[in-house]
C-alpha cells in the first residue's frame, strides 16, 4: 500500500508539488514508458489510481469526483468509502452508485462487493428514494435469494437430523459472508423478518403470553425476541443476541406494540367474542338447513343435542338476540308505511314466537325416554348424529370431550392462553 499524508491531500488538491509521497518505483513501475516520465508524473499517476487516496481527496472535496478515472469509480474500496462518507447526501450518493460498474462481474469477490454495495446504497435511499431503493433492494435479495437456494439443494445431500439442525440457513450463509458484517446483518435481518412476518405474528404471541406490556418488558424487550428466533435457527439466535442492533426493525414494531397494546386487548375480546357468537350462529343455521330437507323438529333436537354438548344457554341466546324484524318495523312506521298501532302488533306478536321458540329450546333432555312421545327414537337416530357431527366440527371436539368435561357450559368468557405457550413450529 503507498504512503500518504493528509499533506499529500492537501497539496494534490491544491496543485501543489507533491514531496512527502515516496514511490518506490521497483515495485510500483514496471512498465517502460512510466521509467521514461519524470518523478512527480510518477507519483500523480500513482496516487490517481489509488483507490484509498482518490477517496479521500473526494471525502475532502466531492467536486473532484469529476476527476476520478472509471476505473476508479468502479472500484469497491473507493465506492464503499464514499458512500459511507456521503450517506447523508442522497443526490451525490446516486451518482457514485451510478458510477460503480465493476468488469468481471462472474467473480466471487466482485459479485460479493456487488452484493454489499447494493445492501449499502438500499439502506441510503430507503425512504428517500422509491426507485434506487427498488433497485438496489431487488438486487440485494437476488443474491440472497440465490444464495438459499444453493443452500436449499445442498442440504438434501444429509439426513433429516442434519437438516433440522441446519434451521432456516443461516450456518450456510455466515460460512459465505462471516468475513462481511454488511452483508452478514442484512442476511439475519431477512431470516427475522421472514420469521416474524411468516411464522409467528408478533403482536398476538406476546398478548397470548402476558397479560401486559410491562410484564413482557421485565425479562427485556429482546429476551423473548431471541427465544422466538431460536425455535427457527439456533446458530441465527446466537448471532443476534450478540449483535442486537440487527433488531432495529423489530424494536420499532415493539414500540408500536407496546402503544397499541390495550387496544389490541379489546380488539381479542370483541374477536373472541364475535367469534363464539358466529360458531353457535353456524351451528343453528346448519341445523335449520338440515332440518328443512328432512322435516323434522328442529328444536326439540337441536335443544337435546345442545344439552349434551353442554351450550344450551349460548344456543338459546342466538336464538333469542334475532331482533331485526323490530329495526325493520320501526322503520316502516318512522316512514309511514304502516301505523304505530300496526307496527307494535306485528313486534308483539313476534316476541310471543321467539318466546314460545326459547321455551322449547331451554327443555331438558336427559336422555332419549324425555323426548316427545312423538318423536320415534329410531327413526331419529339418524337425525340426532347429524346434529352432534355439526355440534363436533363447529365446536371442534367430539361429544365424548364434552361429557368428560362439564366446565364447558361456561363457554362464553374470553379465552385465556395458557402461559409460556411455544409458537407454531414447521
Amino acid at each position: 500500500m503507498k504512503k500518504y499524508t493528509k499533506k499529500t491531500i492537501d497539496d494534490y488538491i491544491k496543485g501543489n508539488d507533491i514531496e512527502d509521497f515516496e514511490l518506490d518505483i521497483l515495485d510500483e513501475l514496471d512498465d517502460q514508458d512510466n521509467q521514461s516520465k519524470p518523478e512527480w508524473l510518477k507519483k500523480l499517476d500513482a496516487l490517481e489510481n489509488d483507490p484509498e487516496f482518490m477517496a479521500d481527496v473526494v471525502c475532502t472535496n466531492k467536486e473532484l469526483y469529476s476527476l476520478c478515472s472509471d476505473k476508479i469509480k468502479s472500484d469497491y474500496t473507493f465506492v464503499k468509502k464514499l458512500l459511507d462518507f456521503y450517506k447523508d447526501d442522497l443526490e451525490f450518493a446516486k451518482k457514485i452508485y451510478a458510477g460503480f460498474n465493476p468488469k468481471d462481474k462472474e467473480s466471487e469477490d466482485i459479485r460479493t462487493n456487488i452484493y454489499e454495495i447494493n445492501i449499502i446504497m438500499s439502506k441510503i435511499s430507503k425512504g428517500e428514494d422509491e426507485d434506487i431503493y427498488n433497485t438496489c433492494i431487488t438486487m440485494a435479495n437476488l443474491f440472497y435469494n440465490a444464495d438459499q437456494m444453493e443452500f436449499e439443494e445442498s442440504k438434501k445431500d444429509y439426513n433429516y437430523k442434519i437438516q433440522e439442525a441446519f434451521g432456516l440457513g443461516f450456518i450456510y450463509q455466515r460460512h459465505l459472508y462471516h468475513y462481511n458484517k454488511t452483508i452478514m446483518n442484512f442476511v439475519v435481518e431477512n431470516y427475522i423478518s421472514e420469521i416474524f412476518s411468516r411464522y409467528i405474528n408478533l403482536e398476538l404471541e406476546l398478548h397470548k403470553k402476558y397479560d401486559n406490556y410491562e410484564e413482557f418488558e421485565k425479562l427485556g424487550k429482546h429476551f423473548e425476541i431471541i427465544n422466538y428466533i431460536s425455535y427457527y435457527d439456533a446458530e441465527l439466535a446466537e448471532y443476534v443476541a450478540a449483535n442486537t442492533s440487527v433488531l432495529s426493525e423489530i424494536d420499532k414494531k415493539i414500540k408500536r406494540i407496546k402503544n397499541n397494546w390495550n387496544a389490541y386487548e379489546h380488539y381479542l375480546q370483541k374477536e373472541n367474542e364475535e367469534y363464539e357468537k358466529l360458531k353457535y350462529e353456524r351451528i343453528i343455521q346448519r341445523i335449520f338447513e338440515y332440518f328443512d330437507d328432512n322435516n323434522v323438529d328442529s328444536y326439540i333436537l337441536l335443544g337435546y343435542v345442545s344439552e349434551q354438548f353442554g351450550v344450551k344457554e349460548e344456543i338459546r341466546k342466538c336464538l333469542e338476540c334475532d331482533r331485526d324484524i323490530t329495526e325493520a318495523i320501526f322503520e316502516q312506521i318512522d316512514s309511514h308505511i304502516i301505523s304505530e298501532e300496526e307496527g307494535y302488533e306485528i313486534i308483539d306478536k313476534q316476541l310471543k314466537e321467539m318466546c314460545n321458540k326459547a321455551k322449547v329450546t331451554i327443555d331438558v333432555f336427559e336422555d332419549y325416554r324425555n323426548l316427545p312421545k312423538n318423536v320415534h327414537i329410531l327413526e331419529d337416530m339418524k337425525h340426532i348424529k347429524e346434529v352432534q357431527k355439526i355440534f363436533s366440527e363447529e365446536l371442534e371436539c367430539p361429544l365424548n370431550n364434552f361429557n368428560k368435561n362439564k366446565s364447558v357450559n361456561n363457554r362464553t368468557k374470553l379465552i385465556k392462553f395458557k402461559k409460556n405457550r411455544k409458537p407454531y413450529q414447521r
